[in-house]
Protein backbone atom coordinates (compact mmCIF):
# COMPACT_ATOMS: atom_id res chain seq x y z
CA UNK A 1 0.00 0.00 0.00
CA UNK A 2 1.07 3.58 -0.62
CA UNK A 3 1.78 5.04 2.79
CA UNK A 4 -0.33 7.98 3.89
CA UNK A 5 2.60 10.37 4.34
CA UNK A 6 3.49 9.91 0.68
CA UNK A 7 0.04 11.07 -0.29
CA UNK A 8 0.60 14.41 1.44
CA UNK A 9 1.16 17.13 -1.08
CA UNK A 10 3.63 18.93 1.19
CA UNK A 11 5.97 15.92 1.32
CA UNK A 12 5.87 15.39 -2.44
CA UNK A 13 6.28 19.11 -3.03
CA UNK A 14 9.43 19.21 -0.88
CA UNK A 15 10.93 16.30 -2.80
CA UNK A 16 10.30 18.02 -6.14
CA UNK A 17 11.55 21.38 -4.86
CA UNK A 18 14.77 19.79 -3.65
CA UNK A 19 15.42 18.32 -7.10
CA UNK A 20 14.71 21.67 -8.78
CA UNK A 21 17.11 23.49 -6.46
CA UNK A 22 19.86 20.96 -7.23
CA UNK A 23 19.33 21.45 -10.96
CA UNK A 24 19.48 25.24 -10.61
CA UNK A 25 22.72 24.89 -8.64
CA UNK A 26 24.19 22.61 -11.33
CA UNK A 27 23.22 25.15 -13.99
CA UNK A 28 25.04 28.02 -12.27
CA UNK A 29 28.00 25.79 -11.44
CA UNK A 30 28.45 24.93 -15.12
CA UNK A 31 28.06 28.58 -16.10
CA UNK A 32 30.78 29.64 -13.68
CA UNK A 33 33.06 26.82 -14.85
CA UNK A 34 32.60 27.96 -18.41
CA UNK A 35 33.39 31.59 -17.58
CA UNK A 36 36.47 30.91 -15.46
CA UNK A 37 37.83 27.60 -16.82
CA UNK A 38 36.74 27.55 -20.45
CA UNK A 39 34.43 25.49 -22.67
CA UNK A 40 36.90 22.59 -22.95
CA UNK A 41 36.86 21.93 -19.21
CA UNK A 42 33.06 22.22 -19.07
CA UNK A 43 32.67 19.69 -21.89
CA UNK A 44 34.84 17.22 -19.99
CA UNK A 45 32.71 17.67 -16.85
CA UNK A 46 29.31 17.31 -18.53
CA UNK A 47 29.09 13.48 -18.87
CA UNK A 48 29.63 12.80 -15.16
CA UNK A 49 27.30 15.66 -14.19
CA UNK A 50 24.60 14.37 -16.53
CA UNK A 51 25.00 10.89 -15.07
CA UNK A 52 24.51 12.18 -11.51
CA UNK A 53 21.51 14.25 -12.54
CA UNK A 54 19.93 11.31 -14.38
CA UNK A 55 20.40 9.02 -11.36
CA UNK A 56 18.82 11.68 -9.15
CA UNK A 57 15.85 12.00 -11.52
CA UNK A 58 15.38 8.24 -11.77
CA UNK A 59 15.50 7.76 -8.00
CA UNK A 60 13.05 10.63 -7.48
CA UNK A 61 10.65 9.21 -10.08
CA UNK A 62 10.73 5.81 -8.35
CA UNK A 63 10.23 7.46 -4.96
CA UNK A 64 7.22 9.49 -6.12
CA UNK A 65 5.82 6.94 -8.57
CA UNK A 66 2.75 7.50 -10.74
CA UNK A 67 2.97 10.46 -13.08
CA UNK A 68 6.71 11.01 -12.61
CA UNK A 69 7.54 7.47 -13.71
CA UNK A 70 5.44 8.11 -16.82
CA UNK A 71 7.45 11.23 -17.58
CA UNK A 72 10.72 9.41 -17.01
CA UNK A 73 9.66 6.59 -19.34
CA UNK A 74 8.75 9.16 -21.96
CA UNK A 75 12.21 10.73 -21.92
CA UNK A 76 14.06 7.41 -21.64
CA UNK A 77 13.76 6.78 -25.38
CA UNK A 78 14.17 10.38 -26.58
CA UNK A 79 17.76 10.10 -27.79
CA UNK A 80 17.07 13.16 -29.94
CA UNK A 81 16.45 15.32 -26.86
CA UNK A 82 18.66 14.04 -24.05
CA UNK A 83 22.29 12.96 -23.68
CA UNK A 84 23.03 9.24 -23.60
CA UNK A 85 23.71 9.43 -19.83
CA UNK A 86 20.09 10.46 -19.27
CA UNK A 87 18.48 7.93 -21.59
CA UNK A 88 20.55 5.06 -20.17
CA UNK A 89 19.57 5.84 -16.60
CA UNK A 90 15.92 6.67 -17.26
CA UNK A 91 15.49 3.50 -19.34
CA UNK A 92 15.93 1.59 -16.08
CA UNK A 93 12.53 2.90 -15.05
CA UNK A 94 11.07 0.23 -17.36
CA UNK A 95 12.37 -2.42 -14.93
CA UNK A 96 12.89 -0.67 -11.60
CA UNK A 97 9.37 0.49 -10.75
CA UNK A 98 8.71 -1.02 -7.30
CA UNK A 99 5.70 -3.27 -6.92
CA UNK A 100 2.88 -3.10 -4.37
CA UNK A 101 2.43 -5.70 -1.67
CA UNK A 102 0.40 -8.59 -3.07
CA UNK A 103 -2.03 -8.39 -0.13
CA UNK A 104 -3.12 -4.91 -1.24
CA UNK A 105 -3.53 -6.08 -4.85
CA UNK A 106 -5.62 -9.08 -3.81
CA UNK A 107 -7.77 -6.80 -1.66
CA UNK A 108 -8.37 -4.53 -4.69
CA UNK A 109 -9.46 -7.50 -6.82
CA UNK A 110 -11.77 -8.90 -4.15
CA UNK A 111 -13.27 -5.45 -3.60
CA UNK A 112 -13.99 -5.07 -7.33
CA UNK A 113 -15.68 -8.45 -7.74
CA UNK A 114 -17.19 -8.76 -4.25
CA UNK A 115 -15.89 -12.27 -3.56
CA UNK A 116 -12.69 -14.07 -2.47
CA UNK A 117 -9.81 -14.34 -4.93
CA UNK A 118 -10.14 -18.17 -4.95
CA UNK A 119 -13.62 -17.83 -6.44
CA UNK A 120 -12.43 -15.42 -9.16
CA UNK A 121 -9.35 -17.29 -10.42
CA UNK A 122 -8.48 -20.97 -10.12
CA UNK A 123 -4.94 -19.83 -9.30
CA UNK A 124 -3.31 -16.43 -8.83
CA UNK A 125 0.48 -16.01 -8.73
CA UNK A 126 1.73 -13.75 -5.96
CA UNK A 127 4.91 -13.06 -7.94
CA UNK A 128 4.64 -9.78 -9.85
CA UNK A 129 4.88 -10.31 -13.59
CA UNK A 130 5.39 -6.61 -14.36
CA UNK A 131 5.20 -3.44 -12.27
CA UNK A 132 4.04 -0.31 -14.07
CA UNK A 133 3.70 3.23 -12.79
CA UNK A 134 -0.08 3.04 -12.43
CA UNK A 135 -0.66 -0.67 -11.87
CA UNK A 136 0.96 -4.07 -11.84
CA UNK A 137 0.43 -7.40 -13.55
CA UNK A 138 0.11 -10.91 -12.14
CA UNK A 139 -0.23 -14.22 -13.95
CA UNK A 140 -3.37 -16.26 -13.22
CA UNK A 141 -5.61 -19.03 -14.52
CA UNK A 142 -9.32 -18.61 -15.12
CA UNK A 143 -11.72 -21.25 -13.76
CA UNK A 144 -12.13 -22.40 -17.38
CA UNK A 145 -8.38 -23.02 -17.69
CA UNK A 146 -7.14 -20.05 -19.76
CA UNK A 147 -3.77 -18.54 -18.83
CA UNK A 148 -4.25 -14.79 -18.35
CA UNK A 149 -2.46 -11.64 -17.29
CA UNK A 150 -4.31 -9.66 -14.60
CA UNK A 151 -3.59 -5.95 -14.48
CA UNK A 152 -4.63 -4.14 -11.28
CA UNK A 153 -4.49 -0.43 -10.44
CA UNK A 154 -2.28 0.47 -7.48
CA UNK A 155 -4.27 1.25 -4.32
CA UNK A 156 -4.78 5.00 -3.90
CA UNK A 157 -3.21 5.89 -7.25
CA UNK A 158 -6.06 8.23 -8.19
CA UNK A 159 -5.25 10.59 -5.30
CA UNK A 160 -1.54 10.53 -6.17
CA UNK A 161 -2.20 11.38 -9.82
CA UNK A 162 -4.54 14.23 -8.95
CA UNK A 163 -1.91 15.82 -6.68
CA UNK A 164 0.93 15.28 -9.16
CA UNK A 165 -1.00 16.78 -12.06
CA UNK A 166 -1.47 19.97 -10.08
CA UNK A 167 2.24 20.09 -9.29
CA UNK A 168 3.14 19.47 -12.94
CA UNK A 169 0.79 22.24 -14.01
CA UNK A 170 2.57 24.68 -11.69
CA UNK A 171 5.99 23.60 -12.96
CA UNK A 172 4.96 24.07 -16.59
CA UNK A 173 3.52 27.48 -15.74
CA UNK A 174 6.85 28.48 -14.20
CA UNK A 175 8.80 27.16 -17.19
CA UNK A 176 6.52 29.05 -19.56
CA UNK A 177 7.04 32.31 -17.66
CA UNK A 178 10.82 32.26 -17.26
CA UNK A 179 12.23 30.38 -20.27
CA UNK A 180 12.27 30.97 -24.02
CA UNK A 181 11.69 27.26 -24.57
CA UNK A 182 8.51 27.39 -22.53
CA UNK A 183 7.17 30.33 -24.50
CA UNK A 184 8.02 28.74 -27.83
CA UNK A 185 5.83 25.68 -27.29
CA UNK A 186 2.18 25.40 -26.28
CA UNK A 187 2.76 24.00 -22.80
CA UNK A 188 -0.89 24.35 -21.66
CA UNK A 189 -1.92 22.22 -24.64
CA UNK A 190 0.79 19.72 -23.76
CA UNK A 191 -0.51 19.56 -20.19
CA UNK A 192 -4.12 19.09 -21.31
CA UNK A 193 -3.17 16.33 -23.74
CA UNK A 194 -0.99 14.56 -21.18
CA UNK A 195 -3.52 14.83 -18.33
CA UNK A 196 -6.44 13.59 -20.43
CA UNK A 197 -4.41 10.63 -21.65
CA UNK A 198 -3.09 9.84 -18.18
CA UNK A 199 -6.52 9.94 -16.60
CA UNK A 200 -7.88 7.67 -19.33
CA UNK A 201 -5.23 5.12 -18.34
CA UNK A 202 -6.93 4.86 -14.95
CA UNK A 203 -9.99 3.33 -16.66
CA UNK A 204 -9.35 -0.30 -17.57
CA UNK A 205 -12.73 -0.61 -19.27
CA UNK A 206 -11.51 1.94 -21.81
CA UNK A 207 -8.19 0.12 -22.16
CA UNK A 208 -10.06 -3.12 -22.84
CA UNK A 209 -12.06 -1.40 -25.58
CA UNK A 210 -8.82 -0.06 -27.08
CA UNK A 211 -7.34 -3.55 -27.04
CA UNK A 212 -10.32 -5.01 -28.88
CA UNK A 213 -10.17 -2.26 -31.50
CA UNK A 214 -6.49 -3.04 -32.18
CA UNK A 215 -7.34 -6.73 -32.36
CA UNK A 216 -9.97 -6.01 -35.01
CA UNK A 217 -7.75 -3.58 -36.95
CA UNK A 218 -4.70 -5.86 -37.06
CA UNK A 219 -6.37 -9.24 -37.54
CA UNK A 220 -4.96 -9.51 -41.07
CA UNK A 221 -1.41 -8.80 -39.83
CA UNK A 222 0.10 -12.23 -39.17
CA UNK A 223 3.30 -10.65 -37.84
CA UNK A 224 1.64 -8.90 -34.89
CA UNK A 225 -0.14 -10.40 -31.87
CA UNK A 226 -2.80 -8.54 -29.86
CA UNK A 227 -4.17 -10.22 -26.68
CA UNK A 228 -7.82 -11.08 -26.17
CA UNK A 229 -9.83 -9.36 -23.39
CA UNK A 230 -11.79 -11.46 -20.87
CA UNK A 231 -14.67 -9.15 -19.99
CA UNK A 232 -16.09 -11.49 -17.36
CA UNK A 233 -13.02 -10.73 -15.26
CA UNK A 234 -12.58 -7.05 -16.12
CA UNK A 235 -13.73 -3.91 -14.25
CA UNK A 236 -12.66 -0.27 -14.20
CA UNK A 237 -9.75 -1.17 -11.88
CA UNK A 238 -8.97 -4.74 -12.99
CA UNK A 239 -8.15 -5.80 -16.56
CA UNK A 240 -7.83 -9.48 -17.50
CA UNK A 241 -6.33 -10.30 -20.90
CA UNK A 242 -4.78 -13.25 -22.70
CA UNK A 243 -1.23 -13.98 -21.51
CA UNK A 244 1.39 -13.54 -24.27
CA UNK A 245 4.72 -15.36 -23.89
CA UNK A 246 7.62 -13.41 -25.37
CA UNK A 247 10.87 -11.52 -24.93
CA UNK A 248 11.28 -7.82 -24.27
CA UNK A 249 12.28 -6.16 -27.55
CA UNK A 250 15.49 -4.69 -26.12
CA UNK A 251 16.68 -8.10 -24.83
CA UNK A 252 18.22 -8.92 -28.21
CA UNK A 253 20.34 -11.80 -26.90
CA UNK A 254 17.20 -13.73 -25.97
CA UNK A 255 15.56 -13.61 -29.40
CA UNK A 256 18.39 -13.02 -31.91
CA UNK A 257 18.33 -16.69 -32.97
CA UNK A 258 14.63 -16.46 -33.78
CA UNK A 259 14.56 -13.33 -35.94
CA UNK A 260 17.10 -10.71 -37.06
CA UNK A 261 17.14 -7.14 -35.80
CA UNK A 262 16.68 -5.98 -39.40
CA UNK A 263 13.45 -7.97 -39.67
CA UNK A 264 12.20 -6.68 -36.32
CA UNK A 265 12.86 -3.04 -37.26
CA UNK A 266 11.17 -3.54 -40.63
CA UNK A 267 8.12 -5.17 -38.99
CA UNK A 268 7.93 -2.43 -36.37
CA UNK A 269 7.94 0.32 -39.01
CA UNK A 270 5.35 -1.59 -41.05
CA UNK A 271 3.02 -2.02 -38.05
CA UNK A 272 3.11 1.65 -37.09
CA UNK A 273 2.75 2.94 -40.65
CA UNK A 274 -0.39 0.80 -40.86
CA UNK A 275 -1.71 2.15 -37.55
CA UNK A 276 -0.89 5.83 -38.04
CA UNK A 277 -1.19 6.47 -41.78
CA UNK A 278 -3.84 3.93 -42.76
CA UNK A 279 -6.05 3.15 -39.76
CA UNK A 280 -5.62 6.45 -37.91
CA UNK A 281 -5.61 4.70 -34.51
CA UNK A 282 -2.24 3.90 -32.98
CA UNK A 283 -0.56 2.46 -29.89
CA UNK A 284 0.92 5.60 -28.31
CA UNK A 285 3.13 4.04 -25.63
CA UNK A 286 5.64 1.85 -27.52
CA UNK A 287 8.35 1.81 -24.86
CA UNK A 288 10.43 -1.42 -24.70
CA UNK A 289 8.32 -2.92 -21.92
CA UNK A 290 5.22 -2.87 -24.12
CA UNK A 291 6.70 -4.57 -27.20
CA UNK A 292 7.51 -8.29 -27.14
CA UNK A 293 9.23 -10.61 -29.59
CA UNK A 294 7.30 -13.89 -29.67
CA UNK A 295 8.90 -17.35 -30.13
CA UNK A 296 7.78 -17.41 -33.79
CA UNK A 297 9.45 -14.06 -34.52
CA UNK A 298 6.27 -12.00 -34.61
CA UNK A 299 5.74 -8.85 -32.53
CA UNK A 300 3.36 -8.69 -29.58
CA UNK A 301 1.87 -5.40 -28.34
CA UNK A 302 0.56 -4.93 -24.80
CA UNK A 303 -0.68 -2.04 -22.63
CA UNK A 304 -3.30 -0.11 -24.60
CA UNK A 305 -4.07 2.60 -22.06
CA UNK A 306 -2.37 5.29 -24.12
CA UNK A 307 -3.62 5.53 -27.70
CA UNK A 308 -3.73 8.24 -30.35
CA UNK A 309 -5.99 9.05 -33.28
CA UNK A 310 -5.36 10.76 -36.63
CA UNK A 311 -8.14 12.29 -38.73
CA UNK A 312 -8.60 11.33 -42.38
CA UNK A 313 -7.36 14.73 -43.54
CA UNK A 314 -4.31 14.60 -41.30
CA UNK A 315 -3.53 11.06 -42.47
CA UNK A 316 -3.31 12.24 -46.08
CA UNK A 317 -1.18 15.24 -45.14
CA UNK A 318 1.12 13.06 -43.04
CA UNK A 319 1.54 10.71 -45.99
CA UNK A 320 2.50 13.69 -48.16
CA UNK A 321 4.97 14.82 -45.51
CA UNK A 322 6.66 11.39 -45.30
CA UNK A 323 6.88 11.09 -49.09
CA UNK A 324 8.37 14.58 -49.36
CA UNK A 325 10.82 13.76 -46.57
CA UNK A 326 12.08 10.57 -48.23
CA UNK A 327 12.37 12.23 -51.67
CA UNK A 328 14.07 15.34 -50.24
CA UNK A 329 11.23 17.51 -51.55
CA UNK A 330 11.42 20.54 -49.25
CA UNK A 331 8.59 22.48 -50.99
CA UNK A 332 6.36 19.44 -50.46
CA UNK A 333 7.36 19.35 -46.78
CA UNK A 334 6.52 23.03 -46.34
CA UNK A 335 3.12 22.48 -47.96
CA UNK A 336 2.42 19.51 -45.68
CA UNK A 337 3.50 21.50 -42.59
CA UNK A 338 1.08 24.26 -43.60
CA UNK A 339 -1.80 21.82 -44.11
CA UNK A 340 -1.10 20.11 -40.78
CA UNK A 341 -1.04 23.41 -38.89
CA UNK A 342 2.65 23.47 -37.97
CA UNK A 343 3.12 26.65 -40.00
CA UNK A 344 0.71 29.54 -40.19
CA UNK A 345 -0.38 31.02 -43.55
CA UNK A 346 1.84 34.10 -43.16
CA UNK A 347 5.00 31.98 -42.83
CA UNK A 348 7.83 32.82 -45.25
CA UNK A 349 7.91 29.49 -47.10
CA UNK A 350 11.23 30.31 -48.80
CA UNK A 351 13.03 30.71 -45.48
CA UNK A 352 11.64 27.44 -44.11
CA UNK A 353 12.42 25.59 -47.35
CA UNK A 354 16.06 26.70 -47.28
CA UNK A 355 16.40 25.48 -43.69
CA UNK A 356 14.85 22.12 -44.60
CA UNK A 357 17.14 21.77 -47.62
CA UNK A 358 20.19 22.27 -45.41
CA UNK A 359 18.98 19.74 -42.83
CA UNK A 360 17.98 17.12 -45.42
CA UNK A 361 21.40 17.29 -47.06
CA UNK A 362 23.01 16.50 -43.71
CA UNK A 363 20.76 13.73 -42.42
CA UNK A 364 19.23 12.04 -45.47
CA UNK A 365 21.91 9.36 -45.88
CA UNK A 366 23.10 9.31 -42.27
CA UNK A 367 22.97 5.94 -40.45
CA UNK A 368 20.69 5.84 -37.42
CA UNK A 369 23.58 5.42 -35.01
CA UNK A 370 25.11 8.69 -36.18
CA UNK A 371 22.22 10.71 -34.80
CA UNK A 372 24.04 11.61 -31.61
CA UNK A 373 22.53 14.14 -29.25
CA UNK A 374 25.20 16.72 -30.11
CA UNK A 375 24.60 16.41 -33.86
CA UNK A 376 20.85 16.59 -33.42
CA UNK A 377 21.09 19.68 -31.22
CA UNK A 378 23.42 21.35 -33.75
CA UNK A 379 21.00 20.62 -36.60
CA UNK A 380 18.02 21.94 -34.64
CA UNK A 381 19.91 25.09 -33.66
CA UNK A 382 20.66 25.75 -37.33
CA UNK A 383 16.99 25.29 -38.14
CA UNK A 384 15.92 27.57 -35.29
CA UNK A 385 18.33 30.31 -36.40
CA UNK A 386 16.74 30.45 -39.84
CA UNK A 387 13.07 30.16 -38.85
CA UNK A 388 13.21 31.79 -35.40
CA UNK A 389 11.10 34.70 -36.61
CA UNK A 390 8.64 32.43 -38.40
CA UNK A 391 5.32 31.47 -36.75
CA UNK A 392 6.16 27.79 -36.19
CA UNK A 393 3.96 25.86 -33.75
CA UNK A 394 3.24 22.29 -32.68
CA UNK A 395 -0.52 21.55 -32.76
CA UNK A 396 -1.68 19.78 -29.60
CA UNK A 397 -3.18 16.95 -31.68
CA UNK A 398 0.33 15.90 -32.70
CA UNK A 399 2.05 15.99 -29.32
CA UNK A 400 1.58 12.28 -28.60
CA UNK A 401 2.12 11.31 -32.22
CA UNK A 402 5.50 13.02 -31.98
CA UNK A 403 6.21 11.15 -28.75
CA UNK A 404 5.32 7.84 -30.40
CA UNK A 405 7.51 8.48 -33.45
CA UNK A 406 10.36 9.62 -31.21
CA UNK A 407 10.11 6.48 -29.10
CA UNK A 408 10.11 4.27 -32.22
CA UNK A 409 13.09 6.19 -33.58
CA UNK A 410 14.95 5.48 -30.35
CA UNK A 411 14.17 1.76 -30.63
CA UNK A 412 15.36 1.67 -34.25
CA UNK A 413 18.61 3.37 -33.25
CA UNK A 414 19.13 0.80 -30.49
CA UNK A 415 18.31 -2.26 -32.62
CA UNK A 416 19.95 -1.32 -35.91
CA UNK A 417 22.23 1.73 -35.65
CA UNK A 418 23.92 1.10 -39.01
CA UNK A 419 20.69 1.43 -41.04
CA UNK A 420 19.82 4.66 -42.81
CA UNK A 421 16.60 6.08 -41.43
CA UNK A 422 15.03 6.95 -44.75
CA UNK A 423 15.77 3.51 -46.17
CA UNK A 424 13.24 2.14 -43.66
CA UNK A 425 10.48 4.18 -45.31
CA UNK A 426 11.35 3.60 -48.95
CA UNK A 427 9.68 0.13 -49.19
CA UNK A 428 6.39 1.76 -48.19
CA UNK A 429 6.49 4.65 -50.69
CA UNK A 430 3.99 3.07 -53.07
CA UNK A 431 1.43 2.66 -50.27
CA UNK A 432 2.04 6.18 -48.98
CA UNK A 433 1.53 7.79 -52.39
CA UNK A 434 -1.93 6.25 -52.63
CA UNK A 435 -4.82 8.28 -51.25
CA UNK A 436 -7.51 6.67 -49.15
CA UNK A 437 -9.80 6.53 -52.20
CA UNK A 438 -7.16 6.07 -54.89
CA UNK A 439 -9.07 3.21 -56.50
CA UNK A 440 -11.29 5.64 -58.43
CA UNK A 441 -8.92 7.45 -60.81
CA UNK A 442 -11.72 9.49 -62.38
CA UNK A 443 -12.83 10.76 -58.96
CA UNK A 444 -9.24 11.75 -58.18
CA UNK A 445 -9.02 13.64 -61.46
CA UNK A 446 -12.27 15.46 -60.71
CA UNK A 447 -11.03 16.47 -57.25
CA UNK A 448 -7.74 17.81 -58.61
CA UNK A 449 -9.55 19.72 -61.37
CA UNK A 450 -11.98 21.24 -58.85
CA UNK A 451 -9.07 22.22 -56.57
CA UNK A 452 -7.27 23.89 -59.52
CA UNK A 453 -10.37 25.83 -60.54
CA UNK A 454 -10.89 26.85 -56.91
CA UNK A 455 -7.34 28.20 -56.78
CA UNK A 456 -7.93 30.24 -59.95
CA UNK A 457 -11.14 31.68 -58.49
CA UNK A 458 -9.24 32.68 -55.32
CA UNK A 459 -6.71 34.80 -57.23
CA UNK A 460 -8.95 37.92 -57.73
CA UNK A 461 -9.79 37.98 -54.04
CA UNK A 462 -6.14 37.60 -53.02
CA UNK A 463 -5.14 40.39 -55.43
CA UNK A 464 -7.87 42.67 -54.06
CA UNK A 465 -6.76 42.08 -50.45
CA UNK A 466 -3.14 42.76 -51.39
CA UNK A 467 -4.04 46.05 -53.13
CA UNK A 468 -6.21 47.07 -50.16
CA UNK A 469 -3.34 46.47 -47.73
CA UNK A 470 -1.04 48.53 -49.95
CA UNK A 471 -3.57 51.36 -50.15
CA UNK A 472 -3.95 51.39 -46.35
CA UNK A 473 -0.19 51.36 -45.82
CA UNK A 474 -0.31 47.94 -44.12
CA UNK A 475 1.52 45.92 -46.76
CA UNK A 476 4.76 44.64 -45.24
CA UNK A 477 7.70 43.34 -47.22
CA UNK A 478 9.68 40.58 -45.44
CA UNK A 479 13.40 40.70 -46.25
CA UNK A 480 15.51 37.61 -45.65
CA UNK A 481 18.56 39.30 -44.17
CA UNK A 482 20.85 37.75 -41.58
CA UNK A 483 22.31 41.17 -40.77
CA UNK A 484 18.92 42.65 -39.90
CA UNK A 485 18.13 39.61 -37.77
CA UNK A 486 21.37 40.04 -35.85
CA UNK A 487 20.71 43.74 -35.27
CA UNK A 488 17.21 43.04 -33.95
CA UNK A 489 18.51 40.28 -31.71
CA UNK A 490 21.19 42.59 -30.30
CA UNK A 491 18.58 45.24 -29.52
CA UNK A 492 16.36 42.64 -27.88
CA UNK A 493 19.30 41.46 -25.75
CA UNK A 494 20.14 45.03 -24.71
CA UNK A 495 16.53 45.69 -23.66
CA UNK A 496 16.43 42.43 -21.70
CA UNK A 497 19.70 43.37 -19.99
CA UNK A 498 18.32 46.81 -19.09
CA UNK A 499 15.21 45.25 -17.55
CA UNK A 500 17.28 42.88 -15.43
CA UNK A 501 19.55 45.74 -14.38
CA UNK A 502 16.54 47.74 -13.15
CA UNK A 503 15.31 44.73 -11.14
CA UNK A 504 18.83 44.27 -9.73
CA UNK A 505 19.04 47.90 -8.65
CA UNK A 506 15.55 47.78 -7.11
CA UNK A 507 16.36 44.70 -4.99
CA UNK A 508 19.72 46.16 -3.93
CA UNK A 509 18.23 49.50 -2.86
CA UNK A 510 15.41 47.72 -1.01
CA UNK A 511 17.93 45.53 0.83
CA UNK A 512 19.96 48.59 1.89
CA UNK A 513 16.87 50.48 3.10
CA UNK A 514 15.70 47.49 5.16
CA UNK A 515 19.18 47.02 6.63
CA UNK A 516 19.37 50.67 7.66
CA UNK A 517 15.96 50.34 9.32
CA UNK A 518 17.01 47.33 11.36
CA UNK A 519 15.08 44.76 9.30
CA UNK A 520 18.01 42.35 9.11
CA UNK A 521 16.11 39.16 8.14
CA UNK A 522 14.12 40.86 5.37
CA UNK A 523 17.29 42.61 4.21
CA UNK A 524 19.07 39.26 3.85
CA UNK A 525 16.23 37.89 1.75
CA UNK A 526 16.37 40.79 -0.67
CA UNK A 527 20.15 40.62 -0.72
CA UNK A 528 19.91 36.95 -1.72
CA UNK A 529 17.47 37.86 -4.50
CA UNK A 530 19.86 40.59 -5.61
CA UNK A 531 22.67 38.06 -5.94
CA UNK A 532 20.46 35.70 -7.98
CA UNK A 533 19.36 38.48 -10.36
CA UNK A 534 22.96 39.65 -10.60
CA UNK A 535 24.08 36.19 -11.66
CA UNK A 536 21.41 36.07 -14.34
CA UNK A 537 22.49 39.56 -15.38
CA UNK A 538 26.16 38.58 -15.72
CA UNK A 539 25.72 35.13 -17.27
CA UNK A 540 22.88 36.19 -19.54
CA UNK A 541 25.02 39.00 -20.98
CA UNK A 542 28.07 36.77 -21.49
CA UNK A 543 26.04 33.99 -23.11
CA UNK A 544 23.90 36.25 -25.27
CA UNK A 545 25.80 35.56 -28.52
CA UNK A 546 25.71 31.80 -28.22
CA UNK A 547 23.25 31.38 -31.09
CA UNK A 548 23.63 34.70 -32.81
CA UNK A 549 23.96 33.20 -36.28
CA UNK A 550 26.79 33.14 -38.79
CA UNK A 551 29.56 35.68 -38.55
CA UNK A 552 30.59 37.70 -41.58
Amino acid sequence: MISKHKLKRSWRGRVILKVLIRFIWDFFWLKFQRVFRGIGVVDSLRPELYRRQAIRLRETAILLGGLWVKLGQFFSTRVDLLPREYTEELSKLQNEVPSEEVAGIVQEIESEFGKPIAEIFSSFEEKVLAAASLGQVHKAFLPTGELVAVKVLRPGIEEVIKSDLKTLQNILLLVEMVTNWGRRYDLPALYREFSVTLLSELDYIQEGNNCERFLANLTAESRVKIPRVYWSHTTQRVLTIEYIEGFKITNVEQWKNVVTTKQVVSQLVEIYITQILEQGFFHADPHPGNILILPDGSIGLVDFGMVGQVTATDKQNLKSLVVALVTKNSPGMVKAFLELGFLRPETDAVVVRRALDHILERVHDMPLGKFTNEQWVEIMHQFEEVVRAEPFQIPSAFIFLGRTVGTLFGLCVYLQPETQFFSLLEPHMKRLTQTDDSGDAWEQYQKKTAAFIGTLLDIPGLLQRTLSLAEQGNLHLKIDSIMITQIMRSQERAIRFLGRAIIFATFLITALIMYLNGMIFESNIYLFLTVIVGLFLLLGWKGGDRFSGPKH
